[in-house]
């Protein structure tokens, strides 16, 4: 059984949420996502240089940064 969430299939996208009879306006105009980056050279690798590399692809909650953990 699929979860919610966002699945990719065939190289394509696919949002599967739970029906909802009379949905608000912005109903699935956002999706929150997760983004990994890696092989940051080492004089870029701080939390403000992820931050502004997140902020384009949309809007930034959280920068989960840890130096001490491996790159």
């Amino acid at each position: 059984m699929l979860k919610a969430g966002a699945w990719t299939y065939d190289d394509g996208s696919m949002v599967f949420e739970k029906w909802v009879e009379n949905p608000l306006v912005d109903y699935l105009f956002t999706l929150p996502i997760w983004i990994m980056l890696r092989n940051i050279l080492v004089n870029h690798y701080t939390a403000e240089f992820n931050e502004q590399i997140a902020k384009r692809v949309g809007v930034v909650k959280t920068v989960a940064f840890d130096l001490l953990k491996p790159r």
